[in-house]
């Protein structure tokens, strides 16, 4: 992911990596022993978060066992982890390729929200087949607290996944403290992840955002569904003119199989 972002841009990128406790030394070592690859990056921060401090606020219901690495919640504590973070950032999973110039990615209008998202919903979606999801294969409606927050079932939700934002107003509206609320509330209530679409740390994203609003990523910076039975549905002309791509399958981009599928 890195690599694919420095070789598409001549902007000055500062980097900062979220790792376990007791693998920031590591994550060091492996930046400085590739400098040839990473030498582009104008700084680079990493730092650990202790995942111990809200594993026990992870519920998965359903069988993707995946999503309960605590891993996945960092996001959340971006703000928090990186005290020092100001203005746009943009946030990257580790399973995309960037094929465009990430300064573009990272200047699009936020339209006065905290955040900008991809939506499932998109023309791109519609014509190839894509996936198009909606709230309800998130949200368990049949709860009060989820029912008390006015939401429309057949609002189309967004892939948390790459994202840009605004560090300031994510620490003026409280967003860590916000998606770390709906977290605990799962544990004690069936609010999500017992749905189609299952759990993890997207669920609380959606539930947040519907209320806080949100911009739009333009649908070719982040095209998504590879690695997956529905990306096999993204024609060659897509992927090459794609900005992004997600690998949100259970294929990664690093497995020999994911990369010749989608050649």
């Amino acid at each position: 992911t890195i690599n694919s972002v420095l070789r598409n841009t001549d902007a000055r990128v500062s980097l900062y990596a979220i790792t376990p406790v007791g693998a920031v030394a590591f994550t060091d070592y492996v930046l400085s022993s590739k400098e040839h690859i990473f030498k582009g990056l104008h700084s680079v921060t990493v730092r650990s978060i202790d995942v111990n401090s809200f594993r026990n606020d992870i519920r998965i219901r359903g069988s993707r066992e995946s999503l309960a690495n605590p891993m996945n919640y960092a996001r959340y504590f971006i703000t928090d982890i990186f005290p020092e973070l100001k203005g746009r950032f943009v946030f990257l999973d580790d399973d995309v390729i960037v094929r465009g110039d990430i300064a573009e990615l990272s200047s699009i209008s936020l339209e006065g929200n905290v955040a900008a998202f991809g939506s499932d919903c998109t023309p791109i979606a519609e014509q190839y087949g894509l996936f198009q999801n909606k709230y309800k294969g998130f949200l368990n409606f049949d709860n009060k607290q989820v029912q008390e927050q006015n939401m429309d079932p057949e609002e189309c939700s967004f892939n948390a996944g790459v994202f840009v934002a605004d560090a300031t107003l994510w620490r003026q509206q409280n967003i860590p403290k916000q998606l770390h609320h709906w977290m605990k509330l799962n544990t004690k209530e069936n609010v999500y992840g017992a749905e189609g679409a299952g759990g993890g740390s997207q669920p609380p994203m959606l539930i947040v955002f519907y209320k806080v609003k949100y911009a739009a990523i333009p649908p070719l910076w982040h095209v998504r569904g590879l690695g997956s039975a529905t990306g096999r549905n993204i024609p060659r002309e897509l992927a090459e003119s794609a900005f992004l791509l997600h690998w949100t399958g259970n294929k990664k981009p690093w497995h020999a199989k994911a990369a010749d599928e989608n050649k």
